[in-house]
């Protein structure tokens, strides 16, 4: 089994990133001469289409969601859902920027209902442990999806995280 491989969750995450900033995915997997495919590829196939089986409703149809990239992962949206998609879980998500009232917070995987409160533009989720990554929590929001998207934004532990990957490069005046 020779080529570059990928671990599935970092397939994953390029696949979500690409969709949440408008984009798609071309996956340059092929059969070996004999017509099947490795054992490794077939591994990766197997748990992104195990992921998308429980959380594609945030990909499949969706646009760019109203966050862009934050700290803890990236958004998509559709109609009035907004997903969540995190990679970087803590038990309390605070979610800085939303324009809408959230009236429903599940967890997209099994359905499971999430507490959650908001005071302003903050919204804070509970969260269960999580086991498989990347969450994707669905909000239903009232009104058409819109959010603060410059990602500029305190943490729950009072740090402001400036990612790189959020930058834009700008010429100097003058």
């Amino acid at each position: 089994d020779e080529g570059l491989h990928y671990p599935p969750l970092d397939l994953l995450a390029l696949l979500c990133d690409s969709v949440a900033l408008g984009g798609n995915v071309l996956l340059n997997f092929g059969p070996q001469g004999d017509g099947t495919f490795s054992k490794y590829t077939q591994a990766q196939l197997n748990a992104i289409g195990q992921w998308l089986k429980a959380n594609g409703e945030a990909i499949y149809g969706s646009a760019p969601g109203p966050f862009g990239r934050r700290s803890w992962g990236v958004s998509t949206v559709k109609g009035s859902e907004v997903y969540l998609i995190i990679f970087r879980p803590t038990a309390t998500m605070n979610i800085r920027g939303l324009d809408n009232v959230v009236k429903r917070a599940r967890l997209l995987e099994n359905g499971a209902e999430l507490n959650f409160t908001q005071r302003g533009s903050l919204l804070q989720i509970n969260l269960p442990e999580i086991n498989n990554l990347p969450a994707v929590v669905a909000l239903n929001v009232e009104g058409s999806p819109a959010a603060d998207d410059t990602g500029i934004a305190q943490e729950g532990d009072g740090s402001i995280v400036l990612a790189a990957n959020s930058a834009q490069l700008c010429s100097s005046p003058g």
